[in-house]
């Protein structure tokens, strides 16, 4: 049975049977690279319950080389309950709902942070481990290409849901909110409102007002 990737083990066979000072440097560097995880891409696999933890697996495959000398290509085990790296500051956070299938990106620290995590403000490491496994942090928001974000705007910064039904725009003239059929949008000269066939303007010299229909002194009941 071949040595787990990035095992002590790997790296101890990928030394052996090296004839020549450079084939050892080279072999001495492989190993090391092998042992050593900075990032991955991953997959959702059990969404998260509290908005803080999260399960995924890693969507590159990792190569072992066997006994033989044939190398072989295997799936990482699941990294469960890895800390979600929500974007924020100043007391402000974006958050995002995650689901079973959505893509990201899980960083490992240079050193473990479990006793961070835990405690927060200044720790030992828990281990000696460097770059490991068990250090991973999830960013969401990575997308392979066949799951381009359609439809991104190249002039503002955008909220949006994927199929852009709801929509939170800004840009260095308006902040527009769109829901379906509804907008709402805030300018430097005008704040307007549209709903269908309805819409409501408000600037400095004027408001004005035109709707399909007319409803007055509706009641209910």
């Amino acid at each position: 049975m071949s040595d787990a990737p990035g095992s002590h083990g790997a790296a101890q066979a990928a030394l052996g049977n090296q004839q020549s000072p450079e084939e050892f440097v080279r072999a001495v560097v492989e190993a090391v690279r092998a042992e050593t995880f900075t990032s991955l891409p991953v997959i959702v696999t059990k969404k998260s319950d509290d908005g803080h933890s999260i399960t995924v697996k890693a969507a590159v495959k990792i190569p072992q080389r066997q006994d033989d000398g044939t190398v072989t290509y295997v799936e990482l085990p699941e990294f469960t309950d890895i800390p979600i790296n929500w974007s924020g500051s100043g007391g402000i956070t974006h958050t995002f709902p995650t689901e079973v299938g959505d893509e990201g990106w899980i960083d490992f620290s240079t050193r473990g942070h479990g006793f961070w995590r835990q405690n927060g403000g200044v720790q030992q490491p828990q281990d000696g481990e460097v770059n490991g496994l068990a250090s991973g942090r999830f960013r969401p928001g990575a997308r392979s290409d066949p799951n381009k974000l359609k439809g991104v705007s190249t002039t503002s910064a955008q909220t949006r849901t994927d199929d852009k039904k709801s929509l939170h725009d800004v840009s260095q003239t308006a902040v527009t909110a769109i829901r379906e059929g509804a907008a709402h949008q805030v300018n430097g000269a005008a704040v307007q409102t549209e709903v269908g066939g309805s819409k409501h303007h408000v600037d400095a010299g004027t408001i004005q007002q035109a709707t399909a229909k007319f409803l007055h002194n509706c009641g209910i009941g």
